[in-house]
């Protein structure tokens, strides 16, 4: 498949379509998604991909995307969408925990650049939040995704 892209906009809405596998997926997938660390390089396009697929499925699942959101425009593109944002600290155990149910998680977050002089900080993003979230969503499906970079 060949594919011409004038600008950013066109490539991401081309990156976040979603094939008619992926819709045939969604439509029999059990219970709402979440997408943790969504604002990040992938989450973004992700979380649009999975909405249009509820919609394409005409399924009443709901998509969150759940982030720090410290780049506004990435909140505002993924609810245009139509998917739910929830601005969250995943280091506070508290407010993880008050995160909504969802059947289907999928876990994207994590700090890999900018850690010189903030190991700490790199460590409890890539130990504690991983646990936060998946002692919330412990009766979920968590998929853990990452670069690896």
């Amino acid at each position: 498949m060949r594919v011409s892209v004038k600008n950013e906009a066109e490539l991401e809405e081309f990156m976040s379509r979603p094939s008619a596998r992926l819709v045939d997926y969604v439509a029999g997938l059990d219970g709402d998604i979440a997408i943790v660390g969504a604002a990040g390089k992938i989450g973004v396009t992700l979380a649009m991909m999975a909405s249009r697929a509820v919609k394409a499925a005409r399924t009443a699942k709901k998509v969150y995307a759940v982030s720090r959101f410290s780049d506004p425009s990435a909140r505002e593109r993924i609810e245009k969408e139509g998917v739910t944002a929830i601005a969250c600290d995943l280091l506070d155990q508290d407010a993880v925990s008050k995160l909504p149910k969802a059947a289907n998680v999928l876990f994207l977050a994590g700090r890999k650049f900018g850690t010189q002089g903030a190991q700490d900080l790199t460590w409890a993003t890539n130990t504690l939040a991983p646990a936060n979230v998946a002692r919330r969503y412990s009766k979920s499906r968590i998929v853990a995704y990452s670069t690896g970079c």
